[in-house]
């Protein structure tokens, strides 16, 4: 039945993809401000361990700044919703085209013109923050919308409190599909797990594939089940490693 609990999944046998903010770990005011519970390392290490190194982070975040939050490069990571790639922990990073100077500038001044919106460059992407003053949303998204006109080659994505800045055609789920395509990740059941608009894309290329879409908090397009919280599916993780036993 949609939208009920995941269950057990043998982690031999799924390749595990796992947004951060909002899934993982519980969103802060600011970018810079998350939280890592205890334990969730050890529970994220376990769980590589016990799918051959399947397992990889899919976030809007820069791999960089994945690997400052969780500690050195553990993880397989894409980053900046998919225009980072890091294929294997310890391995090299991939990156598109850094936003360009002139694009970097005309998101600059539109978040100085309304205070309390924080713009984050990650090199590959750019992400406008307008968490801390929400009632400026129509505004900041209807100037974001007038400043991309100029850049054909980027696109929007809205995200919670968040617009994203990024390149075209490229997005959490064809991270999903490049990583599918080699070892470890190759011939496993994909499993994706996100709360965000920006995750819906994967969920959706997920269940084309046969995969399993897990929403987190809200019902998001392409999910099978639903976990309400964080905090839950750092549960629902920590059950994966204790259950290590039996199948999909």
């Amino acid at each position: 039945m949609p939208f009920e609990k995941p269950p057990y999944f043998d982690p031999a046998r799924i390749a595990l993809f796992l947004d951060v903010d909002g899934t993982l770990l519980d969103i802060a005011l600011r970018p810079d401000a998350v939280h890592v519970p205890d334990g969730l390392i050890d529970t994220l290490l376990r769980i590589q361990a016990l799918a051959s190194g399947a397992l990889a982070l899919v976030s809007g975040r820069s791999v960089a700044q994945l690997d400052q939050i969780f500690g050195a490069s553990h993880f397989a990571a894409a980053g900046c919703h998919g225009a980072e790639t890091r294929f294997l922990p310890d391995g090299k990073i991939t990156r598109g085209e850094s936003v360009s100077t002139a694009c970097k500038a005309r998101f600059a001044a539109l978040a100085e013109n309304f205070p309390g919106v924080l713009l984050e460059d990650k090199g590959c992407s750019l992400a406008l923050h307008y968490r801390a003053v929400r009632e400026l949303a129509p505004k900041v998204l209807a100037a974001a919308a007038d400043c991309i006109r100029h850049f054909p080659h980027m696109e929007l994505l809205p995200g919670k409190d968040v617009i994203e800045l990024k390149p075209a055609g490229i997005d959490k789920g064809s991270a999903c599909v490049e990583f599918l395509r080699r070892p470890p990740f190759a011939g496993r059941t994909p499993v994706y797990v996100g709360d965000d608009v920006t995750d819906e894309r994967a969920l959706v290329r997920v269940h084309a594939l046969g995969g399993i879409g897990i929403s987190v908090g809200g019902l998001r397009r392409g999910a099978r089940y639903n976990l309400k919280t964080p905090a839950e599916v750092r549960g629902w993780l920590l059950m994966l490693c204790k259950e290590a036993v039996g199948g999909i």
